[in-house]
């Protein structure tokens, strides 16, 4: 956690406890400590968790991505699916998406004519995507 503790709100490293949320998941004591202080100050919306070997994977073109991470963010009340947007979380600096200038941050409105929202349709044309991504680089073998 960058400069958790400097967010109004958040309060001192005693008062807010960190170490409350420790299991042995690692992955998901990050996780908990990122979505409580979501749930005190909404500044960041953009950090996730992962663990050093899916990082390691990515970043060394081993694993299976776009170069860049999308992931799925309510901005609005009531929690429905219209308020759902997927927003683009990292970008690896030496990936074909950062050399084509996509940033982290970016809201990603829409794809092939479909309006990217919290419903079954963009998630089906997320996977789509990616399974098309997938057979290529197979196919590149």
């Amino acid at each position: 956690m960058y400069l958790w503790n400097t967010l109004p709100g958040i309060g001192t490293y005693e008062s807010f406890n960190p170490r409350k949320f420790a299991n042995a998941d690692l992955v998901k004591t990050a996780d908990d400590v990122i979505k409580s202080i979501r749930s005190l100050h909404t500044a960041d919306q953009f950090s996730y968790a992962t663990s050093v070997e899916e990082s390691n994977q990515t970043q060394t073109g081993e694993g299976v991505d776009w170069g860049f991470f999308v992931k799925g963010g309510l901005v609005a009340s009531p929690s429905s699916e219209a308020n759902v947007r997927w927003f683009v979380t990292y970008v690896y600096n030496a990936s074909d998406a950062a050399s084509k200038g996509v940033k982290r941050g970016w809201i990603v409105n829409k794809i092939d004519g479909v309006e990217m929202r919290g419903g079954q349709a963009s998630i089906d044309k997320l996977n789509a995507i990616f399974l098309v991504l997938l057979h290529q680089l197979v196919l590149n073998l």
